[in-house]
């Protein structure tokens, strides 16, 4: 497209015939054939942008604010995915829209709801930090930026995919990223606390989930009665846990009665589920539900004698509602290897060390993420009052090993905090790491033994 047609787009006359190959919010990508968005953000300001972008010779900068050598464009965080559906003439008429929001559980029903329409042959694309397939559009952040989007939704199209799932995050959601998008479908998993360094308040950001869920009207919903919460939408219904496993779970759902390999942790993501199926009149969801395949990272039984899970859980209601869960079904011993994020709300430190003393036999405190914090203070926030009930060993890929060398044939190791996340962020460094490499390498010596 070039350089006059998108400037007509915002209500600037120009007569520049230069062509613009593609459209960027990050400094990384930007070249000669760029139009750069410029707004201002936590690690850049607007200025220090642009001087970046110029440096690449970027033929079109869009600004937030009046810069020499720029289009100033009022409201421009607003206005991003309008100008990137107007570059890509992007029609969303054929796709179906489908966004989640809510504190746990989100990316386990996005995975679950591409499995299910695949299912019924369905062509599906996918946003996510986590791959399902090699369709998998990966992002960095749970919501990308705006113009990342708008690019995600042009490839889906043009893939000729029926439906797109993504997650929006209550960020996001606050920072714009998803204004101009109308969502046909969204689900809202729970409402629990998160992200309090940002919002401050649990009241502040349960409302960011909510004004989301009323800034697409026309956006069919579907909620949990687990909520205890009256939206305008589909309240669906909890099911009626008849056996759970670690590995088989049976219950009822509106007189129905299904089999799922998942575990009863999950059971209100498959409500929903099968909910939203319902409503699509597709047809053996029993089917569909029975072939449902656990998650990596979520909830993901990896090994038996000893049974390891690995899972992703970094908010005190998932950990709660994983470590409860298994308690329940797991009768032998259960040793939990969790830590923190640093630069994160503290508050839930402490939370978290209560409620491993509550429903774990043996804690293993270790490092997550400490970012720029002091490893120690954190741990220190965890064990707080209770340091001799834990055993506090920094090195994640040691507190491993040692979990799993002194795991009798029945317990139950759980490894709690970065689930599929193939990284740790020490410093503002990320440095490989993955909990499923420990593992695997330690099955690997194992069974050399």
């Amino acid at each position: 497209m070039k350089i006059k047609d998108i400037l007509a787009f915002i209500g600037v006359i120009s007569d520049d015939s230069r062509e613009i190959e593609k459209i960027e919010e990050d400094l990384s990508s930007v070249d000669q054939t760029t139009c750069f968005l410029a707004i201002n953000g936590h690690h850049y300001t607007t200025k220090q942008q642009v001087k970046e972008a110029k440096k690449s010779r970027c033929p079109l900068i869009l600004a937030d604010q009046k810069i020499r050598g720029t289009i100033y464009v009022k409201d421009l965080k607003k206005r991003v995915f309008d100008i990137c559906a107007y570059f890509y003439h992007l029609d969303l008429s054929e796709l179906h829209l489908i966004a989640i929001t809510g504190t746990n559980g989100k990316t386990s029903l996005a995975h679950l709801l591409v499995e299910a329409l695949e299912f019924y042959k369905k062509k599906v694309a996918l946003i996510s930090t986590v791959r399902y397939d090699e369709k998998t559009f990966m992002s960095d952040l749970t919501t990308p930026r705006a113009s990342k989007i708008a690019y995600f939704f042009n490839e889906a199209v043009k893939r000729h995919d029926r439906y797109l799932v993504m997650e929006v995050s209550s960020i996001a959601y606050k920072e714009e990223r998803v204004n101009g998008i109308r969502f046909d479908t969204i689900f809202l998993t729970n409402l629990e606390s998160d992200h309090l360094d940002y919002h401050q308040t649990i009241e502040a950001y349960h409302q960011a989930k909510l004004d989301f869920i009323s800034s697409n009207p026309h956006g069919k919903l579907f909620y949990s009665q687990a909520l205890k919460k009256e939206l305008n939408g589909i309240k669906v219904p909890l099911p009626n846990v008849i056996s759970s496993s670690l590995s088989l779970t049976e219950f009822n759902f509106q007189n129905c009665r299904y089999k799922t390999k998942l575990s009863a942790i999950s059971i209100v993501n498959i409500s929903l589920l099968i909910a939203f199926l319902q409503s699509e009149n597709f047809i053996n969801i029993r089917q569909c539900v029975s072939n449902l395949k656990p998650i990596k990272g979520r909830m993901d039984l990896v090994y038996q004698k000893p049974y390891i899970i690995i899972d992703y859980a970094h908010t005190e209601s998932s950990f709660k509602t994983i470590l409860s869960c298994l308690k329940k079904i797991h009768q032998g011993k259960m040793t939990v290897i969790f830590g923190a994020g640093g630069e994160r709300d503290t508050t839930k430190r402490k939370r978290y060390g209560n409620l491993a003393l509550e429903y774990a036999d043996k804690r293993i405190v270790t490092d997550d993420n400490p970012r720029n914090e002091d490893p120690q203070k954190i741990i220190d926030d965890i064990v707080a009052g209770h340091q001799d009930s834990f055993i506090i060993i920094h090195n994640r890929k040691t507190a491993i090993k040692y979990a799993l060398d002194h795991a009798s044939a029945d317990e139950l190791v759980v490894i709690l905090g970065k689930g599929d996340e193939n990284y740790s962020i020490i410093g503002n460094r990320k440095v490989p790491y993955s909990d499923y490499k420990e593992v695997e390498s330690w099955i690997s010596g194992k069974s050399s033994l």
